[in-house]
């Protein structure tokens, strides 16, 4: 009889830790396979430049991008660009955000 009580324990002790392995591998498993979208780098800077864009027009915004990159040297490649308002153009590049406010000639980035 009393092999049997030791028979219960260790089979829910080893039950247990293989519960707990299972779910520290799930873990670390998530973990290394998004390990490129996790930066622990990561930080938020923000400048402000003055651009001249007086030879752009502001409602073109194809060439407001190309003049915004050009004048601040950005050479990562373009994502995305869209226009938030009438006066805000939002630019998007790899590792970058880039805000014109067209109004001011003023970026944000």
């Amino acid at each position: 009889m009393k092999w049997r009580k030791w028979n219960i324990i260790i089979h829910r002790d080893l039950g247990y830790l293989c519960f707990g392995l299972t779910i520290l591998y799930v873990i670390s498993g998530v973990a290394v396979n998004h390990i490129h979208d996790w930066n622990p780098t990561y930080k938020i800077e923000k400048s402000m430049v003055e651009v001249d864009l007086s030879a752009v027009d502001p409602a073109d915004d194809r060439a407001l991008t190309s003049a915004v990159l050009g004048q601040l040297g950005e050479t990562g490649e373009l994502k995305n660009i869209y226009r938030q308002d009438a006066q805000t153009l939002k630019i998007f590049v790899v590792n970058n955000n880039i805000t014109v406010k067209s109004a001011m000639n003023r970026i944000v980035f």
